[in-house]
Protein backbone atom coordinates (compact mmCIF):
# COMPACT_ATOMS: atom_id res chain seq x y z
CA UNK A 1 0.00 0.00 0.00
CA UNK A 2 2.91 2.38 0.65
CA UNK A 3 3.86 2.22 -3.03
CA UNK A 4 0.34 3.19 -4.02
CA UNK A 5 0.47 6.20 -1.70
CA UNK A 6 3.78 7.20 -3.25
CA UNK A 7 2.26 6.90 -6.74
CA UNK A 8 -0.73 9.01 -5.73
CA UNK A 9 1.65 11.62 -4.31
CA UNK A 10 3.65 11.73 -7.54
CA UNK A 11 0.49 12.05 -9.60
CA UNK A 12 -0.86 14.81 -7.34
CA UNK A 13 1.84 17.10 -8.72
CA UNK A 14 1.19 16.34 -12.41
CA UNK A 15 -0.10 13.69 -14.82
CA UNK A 16 2.67 11.27 -15.79
CA UNK A 17 3.28 8.21 -17.93
CA UNK A 18 4.50 4.89 -16.59
CA UNK A 19 8.10 5.22 -17.74
CA UNK A 20 8.38 8.57 -16.00
CA UNK A 21 6.94 7.09 -12.80
CA UNK A 22 9.30 4.12 -13.02
CA UNK A 23 12.30 6.47 -13.07
CA UNK A 24 11.20 7.81 -9.68
CA UNK A 25 11.79 4.32 -8.23
CA UNK A 26 15.12 3.75 -9.98
CA UNK A 27 18.47 3.19 -8.32
CA UNK A 28 20.00 6.21 -6.59
CA UNK A 29 16.68 8.04 -6.29
CA UNK A 30 15.03 8.89 -2.97
CA UNK A 31 12.12 6.49 -3.59
CA UNK A 32 14.37 3.88 -5.12
CA UNK A 33 16.47 3.88 -1.95
CA UNK A 34 13.33 2.93 0.02
CA UNK A 35 11.45 0.65 -2.38
CA UNK A 36 12.80 -1.43 -5.25
CA UNK A 37 9.95 -1.50 -7.77
CA UNK A 38 10.20 -3.46 -11.01
CA UNK A 39 8.24 -1.99 -13.94
CA UNK A 40 5.84 -4.94 -13.95
CA UNK A 41 4.98 -4.28 -10.31
CA UNK A 42 4.61 -0.56 -11.00
CA UNK A 43 2.02 -1.27 -13.68
CA UNK A 44 0.24 -3.72 -11.38
CA UNK A 45 -0.09 -0.96 -8.77
CA UNK A 46 -1.27 1.53 -11.40
CA UNK A 47 -3.87 -0.97 -12.61
CA UNK A 48 -5.08 -1.49 -9.04
CA UNK A 49 -5.40 2.26 -8.48
CA UNK A 50 -7.25 2.62 -11.78
CA UNK A 51 -9.71 -0.17 -10.86
CA UNK A 52 -10.28 1.53 -7.50
CA UNK A 53 -11.18 4.75 -9.33
CA UNK A 54 -8.34 6.76 -7.80
CA UNK A 55 -6.51 7.40 -11.07
CA UNK A 56 -7.47 7.48 -14.72
CA UNK A 57 -5.37 6.80 -17.80
CA UNK A 58 -5.63 8.73 -21.03
CA UNK A 59 -3.95 7.97 -24.34
CA UNK A 60 -1.34 10.45 -25.52
CA UNK A 61 -0.34 10.12 -29.19
CA UNK A 62 3.31 10.46 -30.15
CA UNK A 63 4.75 11.30 -33.54
CA UNK A 64 6.93 8.34 -34.43
CA UNK A 65 6.19 6.05 -31.47
CA UNK A 66 3.15 4.16 -30.27
CA UNK A 67 0.75 6.15 -28.10
CA UNK A 68 1.40 6.07 -24.38
CA UNK A 69 -0.88 6.01 -21.37
CA UNK A 70 -0.72 9.05 -19.13
CA UNK A 71 -2.03 8.64 -15.59
CA UNK A 72 -3.67 11.35 -13.51
CA UNK A 73 -5.66 11.58 -10.29
CA UNK A 74 -9.42 11.50 -10.36
CA UNK A 75 -11.52 14.04 -8.51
Amino acid sequence: MAVEYALLGLLAADARHGYDLAREFGPDTPLGDIVHLEPSMLYAHLKRLERAGQIVASIEPQDSRPPRRVFSLTA
